[in-house]
């Protein structure tokens, strides 16, 4: 974003939500397959999938929004409240931008495996799969339901533009 003209980055972060959103109740089961470091939007576009495979010896797993002097908008923190069910871990990861290796993060379950490089297309096609046995319309329904609240903040654009405007006056 930094190459972006100040007047750009609302119409981004807005863009970007609706794809986070877009990808949270996608009527298919996603996968994010994690080969190398993954940070900032990149963690966040994760974080939007129903499944994280991520390498187990290489690359780090982080929000650093905190060292960027980014505030999160109240859906990416949502999305991230979602997943991350200890209160203790998500406090770190927000307010300390705190990087977690592939272990470390499959052990605290920011991360559903942490395998070898090899495995990680395997791992990852495997819950496709699975999940492409399911019907589409069930399965969407179930996840518009499941993440209704966080869905509607990633989708309410005055949030986006409200958060981005904080930043600027702090």
């Amino acid at each position: 974003m930094g190459s972006l003209p100040p007047t750009e980055v609302p119409n981004f972060l807005r863009n970007f939500q609706r794809l986070v959103a877009r990808i949270l109740v996608f009527p298919m089961i996603t996968v994010a397959a994690l080969n190398g470091h993954c940070y900032a939007g990149g963690a966040m576009l994760s974080m939007g999938c129903d499944y994280r495979i991520m390498r187990q010896d290489r690359g780090f797993w982080c929000m650093p929004e905190i060292d960027l002097t980014m505030p999160l908008s109240p859906g990416m923190n949502a999305v991230i409240r979602c997943r991350i069910a200890d209160i203790g871990l998500f406090r770190d990861i927000i307010l300390l931008g705190k990087k977690y290796g592939g272990a470390d993060a499959a052990k605290l379950t920011i991360v559903d495996q942490a395998v070898d490089e090899k495995a990680i297309p395997t791992v990852a096609m495997d819950l496709a799969t699975a999940g492409a046995q399911k019907d589409r319309r069930t399965l969407g329904a179930l996840k518009r339901e499941m993440f209704r609240e966080v869905h509607g903040k990633l989708v309410q654009e005055d949030l986006v533009e409200a958060n981005y405007s904080l930043k600027s006056k702090l």
